[in-house]
């Protein structure tokens, strides 16, 4: 008897006017990721959910910092109307833009396992980790076979997503620990000739980074054994 393949669920986002916008934080990335999620499914651009979860969600602290991740969407256009106060109960609905909608533009798109969004899995590769996968993932060309990886700078990438370069180093060292990234590095080569003063001439080509899309369920399951829930 064959076996049929689970179904995995792929959450597509927008490469450049979302992945790669700096002006959109990590946290209202992620945050737009889930109400976006949440309209894939449903098929609507209005969104109802629990302001209450999304906050223990994005490990914030209080309604004010939540505030500043709706108040980011609403100044890039990602949602119709500004959140002036949260509700007392928890329910409430935002209204997604439909032009960032994947159904409503050929726009290039980037998409992921959307168990990366998991709880857990956020809460131990952080906010900036799972941006960045989808930053890896947005510049590889998969129609060129001959093109698997990223090959963009660490200056690049801090860039367009607007954090430090710092920021980049330590999040691929925790992508890299978790097995969700391999980064191949390389060092200067000599390209076999002279520059102006007489010097040998160096080349230095920027470090590959291959997604492992495979292992996002594995470390769920990892995360499910060590959870104390």
């Amino acid at each position: 008897m064959t076996q049929t393949k689970t179904k995995i669920f792929r959450l597509q986002i927008l490469s450049e006017e979302i992945v790669r916008n700096p002006n959109i934080s990590c946290n209202a990335f992620i945050a737009f990721a889930q109400l976006h999620k949440l309209a894939s499914r449903k098929g609507k651009f209005d969104v109802q959910f629990d302001h209450t979860n999304m906050r223990s969600y994005l490990g914030l602290s209080d309604n004010r910092t939540l505030r500043k991740v709706f108040d980011n969407l609403y100044e890039n256009n990602l949602i119709i109307e500004p959140i002036l106060k949260f509700p007392n109960r928890s329910a409430m609905t935002v209204s997604l833009n439909p032009e960032y909608a994947i159904s409503s533009n050929t726009r290039a798109f980037t998409q992921l396992d959307a168990r990366v969004f998991n709880k857990s899995i956020l809460a131990h590769i952080g906010a900036t980790g799972v941006r960045m996968l989808y930053y890896y993932q947005s510049r590889i060309n998969y129609k060129s076979l001959s093109t698997d990886h990223c090959f963009a700078a660490v200056k690049t990438i801090a860039k367009e997503i607007g954090v430090s370069k710092e920021t980049v180093i330590k999040y691929n060292e925790i992508l890299e620990s978790t097995k969700l990234i391999k980064i191949i590095k390389h060092k200067l080569d000599w390209s076999g000739g002279y520059n102006e003063f007489g010097f040998e001439d160096y080349t230095r080509y920027n470090n590959h980074t291959y997604i492992n899309e495979e292992n996002i369920p594995k470390l769920l399951v990892e995360l499910s054994k060590t959870s104390e829930f």
